[in-house]
């Protein structure tokens, strides 16, 4: 367990690499691009671990990439959420979005567990590799299904105070 866990702490570093460059793109670009090409990141990193597991460094490679995912797309989704709802529903829009993630999380353990399980066979104490690699693969489809999700999220609003009214400004990146 220790080694593997060794194997797995780069995806630790590339999350915390991530997550500030993609907040910095997002504050210039728009957050729509980071988050796609997360979850495009986290679909490459779990198809190559289903694809290339036989030396230990491929899923530790494949795991970088996933944290690259994981960091770009929770930086950027809290700026998603708050350009696109009233000043005055940022709590509740942002603590939503803990529940939703939490929930989500709690769903593809469980989704992934059950596929390690329907691979167990009988007699032995551990699932099948395919069955690890079809966890991996449904894992992949999953962040594909969330790329095509976050490219139809809508342009940007912006909602600033003039005069005491809230005045929505429209537009991907800088202030406008």
């Amino acid at each position: 367990m220790t080694v593997a866990g060794l194997w797995m702490l780069p995806t630790s570093a590339a999350i915390l690499v991530a997550g500030p460059v993609a907040g910095m793109i997002g504050a210039r670009r728009g957050s729509r691009g980071p988050l796609a090409i997360g979850m495009l990141m986290m679909a490459i990193g779990c198809a190559g671990i289903a694809l290339w597991h036989s030396e230990p460094w491929q899923p530790a490679v494949a795991f970088i990439l996933c944290g690259v995912g994981i960091g770009a797309s929770f930086a950027v989704m809290p700026k998603l959420i708050l350009d696109a709802v009233d000043p005055t529903e940022t709590g509740v829009a942002t603590g939503m979005n803990t529940v939703v993630r939490t929930v989500g999380g709690v769903i593809g353990a469980q989704v992934g567990a059950v596929l390690l399980a329907a691979s167990h066979p009988a007699g032995l104490p551990v699932p099948t590799e395919s069955g690890f690699a079809y966890a991996f693969w449904v894992g992949a489809a999953a962040a594909l299904v969330g790329a095509g999700a976050a490219m139809l999220v809508a342009p940007v609003r912006r909602h600033r105070r003039r005069h005491g009214r809230v005045v929505l400004a429209s537009g991907e990146g800088g202030a406008q």
